[in-house]
């Protein structure tokens, strides 16, 4: 992940990239996605980040650290 985002990013649309990614290089060709799944993938994962407040990321690592 881009350092410079300082962990401040949906964790969850991280992971659908990379899982899309991996699926985009499997060794058997027969295992990767169309070019129109991954079209609908990445739509998805922009959408969910246009949503996405970064304010959100903070307030939930800030309850994280209050409740230890």
């Amino acid at each position: 992940m881009d350092g410079m985002l300082r962990g401040e990013y949906p964790v969850e649309l991280a992971y659908s990239m990379a899982e899309t990614a991996s699926k985009c290089v499997a060794v058997d060709l027969n295992d990767r996605p169309s070019v129109s799944e991954v079209f609908a993938t990445l739509s998805k994962i922009l959408s969910s980040s246009l949503d996405w407040d970064p304010s959100d990321e903070l307030e939930h690592s800030r309850s994280l650290s209050h409740g230890r």
